[in-house]
């Protein structure tokens, strides 16, 4: 039933066991092939995780994703916020970037173990950068409007200024003087 239900959306679910941090793994794709082959060799959640990282991302980011995987960061978290999300750009089997989300709670209130799910997030990911392009596009546009209508409200009013100041002046030395012509 799961499989049937989240396979279009999550690549995997994962549970880890607190006390033996053992991993029960369930591939919903083929999205999921990097932790699949890692996961046919190792069995330990650490041991799963660094090597699904350094499979799928450059050193530098693996690092940085192994560090936020780690259980006790990840206990952490979950007493603070109850669950949570984290994002990570990884390689699919053929070297393509993927946008990956990794969405983490306790499977029930016994809180004895972790749920994992990932879910490839790249489609969503391009199109919010996209429409953030749109935006982008507008905001520059209607920035070179404003701009465009402040100089010309500037030169009208200083060519009606001119002229004016000098039918006002004509106008002053018209009262000024006597002569009825």
């Amino acid at each position: 039933v799961i499989q049937k239900v989240d396979a279009d959306y999550y690549d995997f679910i994962a549970i880890v066991n607190l006390k033996t941090t053992k991993v029960k793994f369930h591939s919903l794709n083929e999205n999921a092939k990097d932790i699949q082959a890692v996961n046919n060799v190792l069995s330990s959640y650490q041991e799963l995780m660094t090597n699904s990282f350094l499979l799928t991302m450059e050193k530098e980011e693996a690092e940085d994703a192994i560090a936020q995987f780690e259980l006790p960061v990840i206990l952490k978290k979950l007493d603070t916020d109850g669950s949570f999300s984290l994002s990570f750009r990884l390689k699919d089997e053929k070297g393509q970037p993927r946008v990956k989300q990794f969405n983490i709670t306790y499977l029930d209130s016994s809180k004895m173990d972790i749920l994992f799910t990932r879910a490839d997030i790249t489609k969503t990911v391009e199109k919010e950068q996209e429409r953030t392009l749109q935006l982008q596009k507008a905001l520059d546009s209607a920035k070179k409007a404003n701009q465009l209508k402040t100089d010309f409200l500037a030169n009208v009013s200083h060519d009606m200024r001119t002229p004016l100041n000098g039918v006002i002046g004509y106008t002053q030395l018209a009262l000024q003087t006597n002569d009825e012509k």
